[in-house]
């Protein structure tokens, strides 16, 4: 069981980001107005969006314009509420392509570094708190 794409909180922004960096080559340029802003996650430290690049750079993301919104989707109470805010198609499956290929690549990538994160303290197990965070 996974979650469908795009439907994670804020993957959208923060895949658009990894797609802007490596179309543009450059980090976005941001605005004091939100709506300004073609990258919504831009504001954010660019080292996983990099490692992102790097993790996907050379797949074809053509694909991304089939994902569509859910014209019935809105922030309503149950249980009026429809749970997806994209449509989702069979394109999805696996074996994954394209843009598919990249959204799951960049969260085996995500995976990866939550995993080092965690494994952090279990490589000094007789470590004090205070050692494991000034080792961070």
């Amino acid at each position: 069981m996974s979650v469908s794409i795009f439907e994670a909180p804020d993957e959208p922004g923060h895949f658009y980001y990894i797609k802007y960096l490596t179309e543009e080559h450059r980090l976005p340029v941001q605005s004091f107005r939100y709506s300004e802003n073609v990258v919504k996650e831009g504001h954010l430290p660019p080292l996983y969006y990099l490692l992102g690049v790097l993790t996907t750079f050379w797949v074809d993301m053509s694909n991304i314009a089939q994902i569509k919104l859910n014209p019935h989707f809105a922030f309503a109470p149950m249980p009026f509420r429809v749970r997806n805010a994209f449509l989702h198609s069979d394109i999805e499956m696996f074996p994954y392509r394209g843009a598919f290929l990249a959204i799951h690549m960049v969260r085996l990538l995500l995976v990866l570094m939550g995993g080092l994160t965690v494994g952090q303290p279990i490589r000094s197990p007789g470590a004090s708190l205070q050692e494991i965070v000034s080792s961070l």
